[in-house]
């Protein structure tokens, strides 16, 4: 296989629901409802005056009320704007808690999870076995059909309003996320001298008593990683002529599966790259296991679209 990689480039727009459920498990959500409930209600966590903090409530307010709207129908007031969001998760990812109360559909995604995690471990066998003079473990062929698969069950899902719900509540969550990056609001008014989104969101956790989980920095990686994966999967053809050529491609992009591999097992404790070499026979684990698992320094390897 070519040493050379390949470049995934991250979607200028963010469009993908995948994006959506992966920053909302970070808890940021819950994390500024409790700041905005502070803010409408007390002066005690938050105190701005109506001149010389002017644009900072007008930002704010214009957060809140695209962040938390309110139901214009009343079909929509039946479930909730948000539990809708959380209907998305179930109807294309199969992924939903069962604390939650939304409106479930009869018909969702539920061979997602498992086939998502076959196509990892695929590419996981075709990397760790890369420099082997044993054997090479690389099935372009049969990855090709698993990601013709993946792209037909996550679009049968994507039907009525999932696109433009998506995209509501990206440019809502990119606005939440703006404000951990806002220094007048975190540092001059709330107090918090941390750095980094991650220990933002963590610290206004604490400040307003709603848990943040430790792994946030992984959840907000793996959710630019996973969005630019999918919607590489969702915009090729994976038909039996050129599609095993385009996904022995994928193994050349080495450094952005190495990545997107830490940050999943982070989060939901699979390791494909030990998963990867304790599959292959004994003779060829000693020699794949003094392999590095994960690039250096933690660069972003992209692939292109």
């Amino acid at each position: 296989m070519s040493g050379t990689l390949v470049d995934i480039a991250v979607p200028a727009k963010k469009r993908h629901p995948i994006w959506l459920y992966y920053v909302e498990q970070t808890n940021m959500p819950n994390v500024f409802r409790a700041v905005f409930r502070s803010l409408l209600v007390t002066d005690r966590d938050l105190s701005l005056t109506p001149v010389e903090d002017k644009d900072l409530i007008d930002d704010l307010m214009a957060t809140l009320n695209l962040a938390y709207p309110v139901e214009h129908s009343t079909i929509t007031r039946e479930f909730g704007v948000e539990p809708l969001r959380w209907n998305i998760y179930q109807r294309v990812f199969g992924y939903q808690k069962t604390s939650q109360r939304f409106p479930r559909s009869p018909t969702y995604n539920s061979e997602f999870h498992s086939l998502q995690e076959s196509i990892f471990l695929n590419i996981a066998r075709a990397i760790w076995t890369k420099t082997s003079t044993f054997q090479q473990l690389r099935d372009p062929s049969t990855l090709s059909e698993m990601l013709r698969n993946l792209r037909e069950i996550l679009l049968a899902r994507q039907m009525n309003t999932i696109n433009d719900a998506t995209l509501y509540w990206t440019i809502a969550f990119t606005k939440l996320r703006t404000l951990l990056d806002n220094r007048k609001l975190i540092r001059e008014k709330l107090g918090l001298n941390v750095i980094g989104e991650d220990q933002v969101l963590i610290a206004l956790g604490q400040k307003f008593g709603v848990p943040v989980p430790r792994h946030t920095l992984y959840l907000f990686d793996l959710a630019e990683r996973m969005e630019t994966f999918l919607l590489k999967v969702e915009r090729t053809r994976w038909d039996d002529v050129t599609g095993p050529s385009k996904a022995e491609a994928l193994y050349n992009t080495e450094n952005f599966f190495k990545l997107l591999f830490g940050a999943y097992e982070r989060v939901w404790g699979r390791n494909f790259m030990a998963m990867a070499v304790h599959s292959l026979p004994s003779g060829q684990q000693p020699e794949l296991m003094a392999s590095s698992q994960y690039p250096d320094g933690g660069r972003r390897a992209q692939i292109s679209l």
